[in-house]
């Protein structure tokens, strides 16, 4: 699950600072709510089904994370659009 994190935090960080101003800001904030969504979740389900699959949720997770920064590479209004359905 830290790895997640970590993924979405730097990779947001990285893109704000190669483009300043488009939708930069908007993805920190974004990046962080999901990071802090994810976690809450992740602690969860641990704590009310300890025999699920621990590495389900954080893969789902990272694969999300890894989906937006590439579309926030090709398209930053589309990805803030994408934010809102994830």
């Amino acid at each position: 699950m830290a790895l997640v994190i970590i993924i979405l935090l730097s990779g947001s960080l990285l893109f704000y600072l190669t483009k300043p101003f488009d939708y930069g800001i908007l993805i920190i904030y974004a990046a962080l709510f999901l990071a802090i969504l994810f976690l809450a979740v992740h602690l969860l389900i641990r704590w009310k089904m300890p025999q699920a699959d621990e590495f389900l949720f954080p893969g789902i997770g990272l694969l999300t994370v890894l989906g937006l920064l590439f579309i926030y590479q090709s398209d930053p209004a589309l990805a803030a659009r994408q934010c809102l359905w994830t």
